[in-house]
């Protein structure tokens, strides 16, 4: 290829160009000459560094499933076009990250590897005392409380999350394109540039809005409708109406749920809803059963059970994040429950 070809076409994207590094990083390390353009580039702008590391990601997901036949057919196209481009490097003065053999195929491998990972959802895993915090690639954050499991699949004109369990808080890179959705069971909660978490309780899921507009939805068979609540005069109305940042909706799920659920639209504290995202767990009026589901997401050794006569039973306080025996000790002195402890075990009973 001459430099008077090479100037017709239209300079590769940061995206192709990061394609271009990883095909030729993929055939063994650097050359000197290949490492200093590579420093360059990145130095070139800050957000070549996100885009390489996002061509390296996708790279190795090939790698994960290099024995596919597709998967093998693309990326020995791509080193293939690599190694002839190779052979035609312009003179010294022509970056060598500007050949367009290599683009090509970095660009193909790359687009591949984009379609590949858009197809299959990211999960996002914590385990028992372990809480995390992750950026999506569209700059959204995810914070994940303990033991909690989502799965994020990012598409052209869609970005769905599902939480399989647990409670996750999220603020959304605003993009009117993609609108960003939530589901959990049934639930669908949809929210273009705004702050929220979503937490799925055995019998209950709760959503709690910190800034915003949402809209919450029901699947009902293979449609979805909004889902209602009752607004200040007993009416059932469209529950993403009444959820404004402050609010928290709670719709009672599983074995304790009927058909047409109407759920319950509430004024919360939002520190108390936030800071589980710095180890503290705090409940205000909170039945115990709640509580202690949430406080076992910490548990590492014994658990804690709530008795069938302490289940009515409502607490408040700050407790701190896996202190599983202070917690227990301490709604044993301020609430009418007793513990009885096991080896495995804390049972809270209520007191006679």
């Amino acid at each position: 290829m001459s430099a008077r070809c090479a100037q017709q076409t239209d300079a590769p994207s940061a995206a192709e160009d990061a394609g271009i590094w990883c095909a030729r990083m993929s055939e063994g390390p650097l050359s000197v000459v290949d490492a200093a353009a590579l420093r360059e580039w990145l130095e070139t702008d800050p957000g070549n560094r996100e885009q390489l590391a996002l061509a390296q990601l996708l790279w190795s997901e090939l790698d994960q499933v290099a024995s596919t036949p597709e998967i093998i057919s693309h990326r020995q196209k791509a080193l293939m076009s690599f190694r002839k481009a190779q052979q035609k490097r312009w003179h010294q003065h022509i970056k060598p990250y500007w050949l367009w053999g290599t683009g090509a195929a970095a660009a193909l491998v790359l687009a591949f590897g984009a379609n590949w990972s858009l197809s299959r959802p990211v999960i996002y895993e914590t385990g028992l005392a372990h809480r995390s915090t992750v950026t999506l690639s569209d700059g959204s954050i995810v914070a994940l409380d303990a033991d909690t499991r989502v799965e994020v699949h990012y598409a052209s004109r869609h970005r769905d999350i599902r939480l399989d369990k647990g409670r996750a808080s999220f603020t959304v890179a605003h993009d009117k394109t993609r609108p960003f959705s939530v589901s959990t069971g049934a639930e669908v909660v949809v929210a273009t540039g705004t702050a929220f978490s979503v937490e799925r309780l055995s019998q209950q899921v709760r959503v709690v809005l910190f800034e915003g507009r949402v809209k919450v939805l029901h699947k009902v068979g293979a449609v979805m409708e909004p889902q209602l609540a009752l607004n200040a005069s007993g009416e059932a109305t469209d529950a993403g109406r009444l959820l404004v940042p402050g609010k928290q909706l709670m719709l009672t799920t599983g074995a304790g749920s009927v058909k047409g659920t109407v759920a319950q639209v509430m004024t919360v504290a939002q520190s108390s809803n936030r800071n589980w995202e710095i180890g503290q767990l705090e409940f205000d009026d909170e039945l115990l059963p709640i509580a202690v589901e949430r406080v076992n997401r910490y548990a590492t050794a014994r658990r804690i059970q709530v008795a069938p006569d302490a289940s009515a039973i409502r607490i408040s306080g700050t407790f701190n994040a896996g202190d599983i025996d202070a917690f227990a000790t301490g709604v044993t002195v301020a609430f009418p429950v007793r513990k009885v402890v096991t080896a495995d075990q804390i049972t809270l009973v209520k007191s006679d």
